[in-house]
């Protein structure tokens, strides 16, 4: 899941203003944070647009691309080496 709408109400700004920073519609904004995809392009651009408002990541520093969407994580006690076989 990502971390748009979370980022967005830090720096305290309307999906509308985030839609003009980041060269989208407002409908896309709502798409994405009701967890819709995006492409990567579109992601970076979110993401830049909410550091440059001043959205900050737990540590302090200007969000990144993987504070806002955050990588999806690997289920361990699925992988081959921890079958029985």
């Amino acid at each position: 899941m990502n971390r748009v709408q979370h980022y967005r109400a830090q720096v305290d700004i309307g999906q509308p203003t985030l839609a003009k920073d980041a060269g989208c519609s407002q409908p896309t904004i709502s798409h994405i944070e009701n967890g819709g995809g995006t492409n990567i392009e579109l992601a970076r651009k979110i993401a830049l647009a909410l550091a440059r408002r001043g959205a900050r990541s737990p540590a302090g520093a200007p969000v990144t691309l993987d504070d806002v969407f955050p990588p999806a994580t690997v289920d361990a006690s699925t992988s081959a080496s921890t079958r029985v076989a």
